[in-house]
């Protein structure tokens, strides 16, 4: 599958985000990442990013002095910054042509990546429900990578999953009658001597 667009959403009463992914062909792939395994996939993600780009910047640089290695590493430093600033500006095509697995959007539960020798980042998303075992490969290119771990910052932003909740450990800031200030009064340990 050849990927043409990728789309993230955070959907609150699913409270999951949403992927979708456009083929060239006119395919679409539609995904539900949960909480925690888009905040494990986050720096994985980040990490394979990271190496891709060392990758590309090693290969391309490995024979020259350094003084010029370093200056071309700055220049390319300068050309990826630009190639991996993506499209986020065109919407995402709603009308598929085809939905070759159906309507209703698979439910991750594993993650796979890995960086092969030609840069690219082999994806392999799985969904295991019950007996059944679905999987999905994709290979995505520097520029898709980046665009997707921006994509997923995003969703996860508007998510607030990485905002610790007072249950958590933080302290719950609640004034008058709030209902965290109602709780606090409710759950004080009550002694009796």
């Amino acid at each position: 599958m050849k990927i043409h667009q990728i789309s993230v959403v955070y959907v609150q009463e699913q409270d999951r985000c949403l992927v979708r992914i456009n083929s060239q062909d006119g395919e679409e792939l539609r995904l539900w990442f949960t909480r925690r395994l888009s905040l494990e996939l986050m720096p994985c993600l980040h990490e394979v990013a990271s190496a891709q780009l060392r990758q590309h910047t090693t290969a391309a640089t490995a024979a020259l002095p350094t003084a010029v290695r370093r200056t071309e590493l700055l220049e390319s430093f300068q050309k990826e910054a630009q190639i991996f600033d993506g499209d986020f500006q065109t919407p995402f095509k709603p009308q598929p042509a085809a939905l070759p697995l159906g309507a209703e959007p698979l439910l991750i539960t594993g993650i796979k990546l890995a960086l092969q020798a030609s840069g690219t980042v082999d994806l392999q998303l799985t969904e295991k429900s019950g007996q059944q075992v679905r999987n999905i490969a994709l290979a995505m290119h520097p520029q898709l990578v980046q665009g997707l771990l921006r994509l997923l910052t995003a969703a996860l932003k508007k998510s607030q999953w990485q905002v610790l909740s007072p249950l958590a450990g933080e302290p719950a800031v609640a004034t008058g009658d709030t209902p965290a200030a109602l709780l606090q009064d409710h759950e004080r340990p009550k002694y009796l001597n």
